[in-house]
């Protein structure tokens, strides 16, 4: 389950790098107006900002009352007056645009990539909370949370999974089936070389 919710972190990236390679081109602004805040484009404010306006024209005729309701809608709830006036003047300020079709065109497309995006979050959502809940049922979460720095999430991605019980116990038959370490071919064995350094010369 640690592995799903790996794979499923590097599906959110892959959607949010095709997200920011379409506003890159076509809406800027977007790509700055939450660049200071954790997470910029993954915040939940921010999607919910971007399915409403996709296009530099739409954004720039958001007004402050439906921004201040965007933001709460999309899961903010601290200074949203501040904030709704802050991205209505940052949307507003002359930037170089497409051509209206092309804009329009291309608002399609960044609207399909963040309806992917979207899922791709809920995913992530998803997997992390069942990973936690998993973790805190094992019965030796409370050592590997003991170490430092180590979450429920990290502690997960310890677990020792192909050679383990479910007690996290290594099994005696995965050990024995543990290859040895292989040298590189052409070098000698350190111990011969060694055994033969410390040999006496024969007269």
């Amino acid at each position: 389950m640690a592995r799903a919710q790996r794979r499923a972190l590097y599906g959110r990236q892959y959607q949010y790098n095709q997200l920011r390679s379409l506003l890159r081109e076509v809406h800027p602004a977007a790509l700055t107006a939450w660049s200071e805040l954790p997470g910029n484009l993954l915040r939940g404010e921010a999607r919910a900002v971007l399915a409403a306006a996709p296009t530099p024209s739409r954004a720039a005729r958001l007004t402050k009352r439906r921004l201040f309701d965007l933001l709460r809608h999309g899961g903010r709830t601290r200074i949203l007056d501040d904030q709704a006036a802050r991205l209505r003047d940052h949307f507003r300020q002359p930037v170089l645009r497409q051509r209206p079709a092309v804009e329009e065109a291309m608002g399609q497309q960044i609207l399909m990539c963040l309806a992917l995006l979207d899922q791709a979050c809920r995913n992530v959502d998803a997997l992390t909370e069942q990973v936690q809940e998993a973790f805190e049922a094992h019965p030796q979460a409370k050592i590997y949370l003991s170490f430092p720095r180590c979450g429920a999430l990290t502690g997960a991605r310890c677990w020792p999974s192909s050679a383990t019980t479910p007690t996290g116990s290594p099994t005696p038959g995965a050990c024995a089936r543990t290859p040895a370490p292989r040298r590189s071919p052409g070098r000698p064995d350190p111990a011969r070389r060694s055994a033969t350094a410390a040999s006496p010369t024969s007269g």
